[in-house]
């Protein structure tokens, strides 16, 4: 259940939404549209607070896109004030396993732990283009896959969940392809756009389990106002 300073920070983001005060707003939302729930209010995808007592960031869907417009709420002394937004790419952040010999059920039985996703050898890639298939059995471990966050949370959420069998991956890695995987999915009417950083730990644990990293990279939406050409 939502806090009451949650709660708070979401109604004074619904608000921002609803009458678009901040100039960021008004840009974002001149060429988009969030997404609202039955209630009539914009619909809230994420609430997050790092500490308590710092600003609070709300997460609204926006139609057709898989990207988030974030209100960021500021808090102090019980005053609840937007301090700012921006756009929140949709990412996903997970450590792949890949192996032409060894099955799912061998990689996990090594680990102990179950992936979130997995296919084997030869299973068609989907039921709809049965022609296509894996070249390769494999197991997917993500971090936070349903809920929105930057790629530096979820990188730090995969480092947490995997260090405890960090020895066993590199082991792996003598017969498997390790290959940590950054999805970035944001709006490319921004010219800006966003981008993101490895810190030293998330470094340090890609070396130390001997994984390669691929980032893949994707715009989507429409021109922002004054930049369609």
């Amino acid at each position: 259940m939502a806090s009451t300073n949650h709660l708070k920070a979401i109604q004074v983001a619904q608000e921002e939404v609803l009458n678009k005060r901040w100039g960021i707003t008004q840009q974002v939302l001149e060429v988009h549209s969030v997404v609202f729930c039955q209630d009539g209010n914009p619909e809230v995808k994420r609430v997050y607070e790092k500490e308590p007592g710092e600003d609070i960031s709300v997460f609204f869907a926006i139609q057709d896109q898989p990207y988030f417009y974030v209100v960021v709420v500021t808090v102090k002394e019980n005053d609840f004030a937007v301090g700012g937004g921006y756009i929140e790419a949709k990412v996903r952040v997970y450590l792949g396993i890949y192996s032409e010999e060894l099955t799912r059920d061998e990689i996990t039985k090594r680990l102990g732990i179950e992936p979130f996703r997995s296919w084997r050898k030869g299973q068609p890639f989907r039921a709809s283009f049965p022609q296509r298939k894996h070249e390769e059995h494999a197991c997917q471990f993500h971090a936070h896959p349903e809920t929105p966050g930057s790629v530096e949370e979820k990188l730090d959420e995969l480092v947490r969940q995997l260090t405890p069998v960090k020895d066993e991956i590199r082991q792996l890695g003598e017969s498997c392809r390790l290959e940590v995987t950054i999805v970035y999915e944001n709006w490319g009417g921004d010219p800006q756009f966003g981008g993101f950083n490895l810190n030293a730990g998330h470094i340090k644990f890609i070396s130390t389990i001997g994984a390669e990293v691929d980032c893949d990279l994707y715009s989507f939406g429409p021109k922002m106002l004054g930049e369609e050409k």
